[in-house]
């Protein structure tokens, strides 16, 4: 039985600190699916750059992606992706442009 994939960060000491750089620079999150027709491209704002900015962005686009923070321990924080597809259709490609502290910082 195909499986929806799920990807998560690494670990992050809180889930409201500011991940980017303070720029004010356009700052795109684009989840590439095999199952979809076009990328889910996500702006992101300064104010979108902590763990739970960018699960909230990345849920408000409705895209075949769900966003979730998890809390694996106190000072351990950690982005979660699951794609709503299943098998090769739900399969992930997440890349940052405009910031590559936040796409350091996330490393999915």
């Amino acid at each position: 039985m195909a499986k929806a994939q799920v990807l998560t960060s690494g670990s992050i000491s809180s889930n409201t600190e500011k991940l980017g750089e303070v720029t004010g620079a356009k700052r795109t999150i684009t989840i590439t699916q095999p199952g979809t027709k076009k990328p889910l491209e996500v702006e992101l704002s300064d104010a979108d750059t902590s763990l739970s900015g960018i699960a909230s962005a990345i849920n408000k686009a409705n895209g075949n992606v769900t966003a979730s923070v998890i809390k694996a321990k106190d000072g351990d924080y950690r982005l979660m992706l699951t794609s709503k597809s299943t098998g090769t259709d739900g399969q992930m490609s997440i890349n940052v442009t405009g910031d590559d502290t936040l796409q350091a910082a996330i490393r999915l």
